[in-house]
C-alpha cells in the first residue's frame, strides 16, 4: 500500500480499529496526490468530537479511580487527535517538498504514529481495566482545531513536535509520579513508556526544522510558524524539565529563549524546574 492511501484510510476510518490500521502494509513511500476532506477526520458516534467541556482532574482527585480514568481517556483522545493530525499533514504537505525529502519524512512521521497507535492501546486498555472506555467521556478537539491554521510541514512539526509533543515530555514525568503517589504502577508505567516516545517525536521535528531554517535561528524559526493562537509556553508542561528537550536535540539558545518567554498563557500557568536550568548553567 502506498503511504498516503494508509494515511487516508486512517484519517477517513470512523473506528478505533481503522485508527490503529498497521504501517507494516505500506510498501511505496512516494508521494501521491489525493483530494479528500480534510476539514475533520472520520469519527463515528462513539468517538465523536463533543461541545460538551468537562475539566480535566486535580491532582488530588486523582486518588479515585474514576478521576484516573477520567485523565486516560483524555491522554487517549490526544493520541488519537495526533494520528490524524500526522496523517492529515502527509496528505496536505506531501507534494511541497522534494521527493527524497518526502520518502525519508514520511518514514519518520509513520514510525510516530506507529507509536501514537501503541500509546492509544495502552490507555484504551488501561481505561478498559478500571472499568471504562473512551466513549464513555466527551472529547473535545482542541489539538484538531489547529490543523485548519498550519499551512507547511514547518507549522506542522512547529506546532506538534516542538509544542504539543515537547509539553508531554513534562505532562508524563508529572503524571508518571501522581499515578505512582497514588499506587497505579500500571497507569505510571504507561506514562513512563510515552515519554520515552516523546523524545524521539521532538528530536524529529528538530531535525527537519533545522534542515529548513537556514540562517535562522531555531527559536525564530520556530516561533514563526506557530499559528497566531498559539503560545510557545504551550509547549512547557506542569513542571517544566531541561533534560528530556536536551536528549531531543533542542540547543542551548533555543532552551534559553523558551525558558525565557513569558506570556498570558494562563492554561495553566507553567511553572519552571529552576533546579535544571541553574544545572545547566543558563
Amino acid at each position: 500500500m502506498n503511504v498516503i492511501d494508509w494515511a487516508i484510510s486512517i484519517f477517513e476510518g470512523k473506528e478505533i480499529s481503522d485508527k490503529l490500521l498497521d504501517s507494516s502494509i505500506i510498501d511505496d513511500y512516494q508521494y501521491k496526490s489525493a483530494k479528500i476532506d480534510l476539514s475533520i477526520p472520520g469519527r463515528s458516534k462513539e468517538i465523536s468530537f463533543s461541545s460538551k467541556k468537562i475539566k480535566f482532574p486535580k491532582k488530588i482527585h486523582l486518588k479515585e479511580k474514576s478521576n484516573r480514568a477520567k485523565a486516560l481517556a483524555f491522554f487517549a483522545n490526544h493520541e488519537l487527535e495526533a494520528i490524524e493530525m500526522m496523517c492529515a499533514a502527509l496528505i496536505k504537505f506531501g507534494g511541497t517538498i522534494s521527493d527524497d525529502d518526502f520518502h525519508k519524512l514520511s518514514r519518520g512521521v509513520v514510525s510516530s504514529i506507529r507509536d501514537e497507535q501503541r500509546h492509544l492501546s495502552l490507555y484504551l486498555n488501561r481505561l478498559h481495566d478500571l472499568g471504562k472506555s473512551i466513549s464513555d467521556y466527551p472529547l473535545n478537539d482542541f489539538f484538531w482545531k489547529q490543523f485548519e491554521h498550519i499551512e507547511s510541514f514547518d507549522d506542522f512539526f512547529s506546532l506538534m513536535s516542538l509544542t504539543f509533543e515537547a509539553a508531554n515530555l513534562d505532562f508524563c514525568l508529572f503524571y508518571e509520579k501522581v499515578f505512582y503517589e497514588f499506587g497505579d504502577e500500571q497507569s505510571a508505567q504507561i506514562m513512563r513508556d510515552v515519554f520515552s516516545d516523546e523524545i524521539s517525536h521532538v528530536k524529529l521535528g528538530v531535525y527537519w526544522l533545522n534542515r529548513w531554517r537556514k540562517d535562522d535561528a531555531l527559536w525564530d524559526y520556530y516561533v514563526s510558524h506557530l499559528p497566531q493562537n498559539i503560545s510557545p509556553d504551550r509547549s512547557k508542561g506542569i513542571e517544566f524539565s531541561l533534560g528530556p528537550r536536551i536528549m531531543s536535540g533542542l540547543d542551548q539558545d533555543f532552551l534559553k529563549s523558551l525558558v525565557d518567554f513569558k506570556s498570558d498563557f494562563l492554561i495553566p500557568k507553567r511553572k519552571t524546574n529552576s533546579n535544571a536550568i541553574l544545572q545547566n548553567e543558563f
